[in-house]
C-alpha cells in the first residue's frame, strides 16, 4: 500500500495522519508482542488447559485486534474503528478473569483436596479453551458486570483509583453506540468523505486515543497485579539459560518496552496510578 497516494486519494489530511492516536497504536502493537513473547518462556496454565501458554495466544490476537483498528483509522473507517475498541475492552476483561480463574485452579492442583478429574471437570477455563463453555454467556452485560467486580477484587484500592480518573468514563457506551449504530452518525463516520468535508475526524480521533489509552492502563494496571513477572527483562532467564549466574535482583528488572510505555503513557496521563502501581514493589517499575 502507497500511504501517500491513499492519504491523497482519502482526503483526510496530513493533521489527520499526524494524530498521536497512530503512535499509541503502533506502541501497544509492540507491548502486546513482546507480551506473547514472554509469555513463551512460561507454560502458563498448562495444568488445567493443556496448552502450553493461554496467555501467548491471548497477546498475540490482542495485538492483532490492535493492528487492525489501526488499519480502520487509517482508511477513515472510524465507526469499525470504535467498534472493534469495544472488542479490545472485552478482550481485556477475558484475559485478567480467565487469569484469576486460572490462578484458583492452579492452587487447588498443587494443595489438592479433590481429585485432578474434578478440579479439570470443574474449571471454567479449561472448559472455554476446550470450546466447551461460553465466557459471557447469554445476558453478557450483567455477565460483564460480574467479571469487573471480580477484576477489582484483585486489588480493591486500585479499582477506586480507577473510578476517581474519571477520564472517558462512558467509553464503553461510545463504543456499543457504533457497534449498535444507535444514531444515523456512526454510520456516517464509517464514510472518510463525510470526515474529510469537517473537523469530526481529528474530534473522533481525539476520542478514540482517550478510550484506547484508558483501556490500556487498566489493563497494563491490572496485569501487573496478577503477573507482574511477565513484565521483567529477558536477562534473568537468558542467564539461565546460558548456565551463568544471574545478577542479583535481576529477576526484578523491568522489560525496556515496558518502563517506555509506563514513562510515556501512565505517568503523563494517569500519574496517581502510575504512583500506586510503582509503591507496590512487585517488580522494579520506576
Amino acid at each position: 500500500m502507497n500511504d501517500k497516494l491513499t492519504i491523497e486519494a482519502r482526503g483526510l489530511g496530513i493533521e489527520y495522519y499526524n494524530h498521536k492516536i497512530f503512535e499509541l497504536l503502533a506502541d501497544l502493537n509492540d507491548f502486546y508482542d513482546f507480551l506473547s513473547d514472554s509469555c513463551c518462556n512460561m507454560a502458563d496454565g498448562c495444568l488445567i488447559t493443556g496448552k502450553f501458554s493461554v496467555n501467548s495466544n491471548i497477546y498475540s490476537s490482542i495485538q492483532g485486534t490492535i493492528e487492525s483498528i489501526k488499519i480502520l483509522v487509517f482508511a477513515g473507517r472510524l465507526n469499525d474503528a470504535f467498534a472493534l475498541t469495544r472488542k479490545f475492552e472485552d478482550a481485556i476483561y477475558a484475559d485478567l478473569y480467565t487469569n484469576i480463574l486460572l490462578q484458583q485452579d492452579e492452587h487447588k492442583m498443587i494443595n489438592p483436596k479433590e481429585s485432578v478429574k474434578k478440579i479439570w471437570d470443574e474449571s471454567i477455563v479449561r472448559k472455554w479453551v476446550l470450546d466447551r463453555y461460553i465466557l459471557w454467556g447469554v445476558k453478557k452485560e450483567e455477565k460483564l458486570s460480574a467479571i469487573k467486580r471480580k477484576i477489582k477484587e484483585v486489588d480493591p484500592e486500585l479499582g477506586i483509583l480507577f473510578e476517581d480518573a474519571k477520564k472517558n468514563s462512558d467509553n464503553r457506551k461510545v463504543c456499543n453506540d457504533n457497534v449498535h449504530y444507535n444514531s444515523w452518525e456512526t454510520f456516517a463516520i464509517n464514510d472518510f468523505h463525510y470526515l474529510s468535508g469537517t473537523r469530526k475526524g481529528i474530534e473522533l480521533l481525539n476520542d478514540l486515543y482517550g478510550i484506547i489509552l484508558r483501556f490500556f492502563v487498566y489493563h497494563f494496571s491490572y496485569t501487573y497485579i496478577q503477573r507482574g513477572f511477565i513484565y521483567g527483562s529477558y536477562d534473568y532467564i537468558n542467564d539461565l539459560e546460558e548456565g551463568l549466574e544471574p545478577e542479583p535482583g535481576s529477576q526484578y528488572w523491568i522489560a525496556p518496552i515496558v518502563q517506555d510505555l509506563f514513562d510515556k503513557y501512565i505517568k503523563t496521563e494517569y500519574n496517581t496510578i502510575a504512583q500506586y502501581l510503582i509503591n507496590k514493589k512487585i517488580m522494579n517499575l520506576k
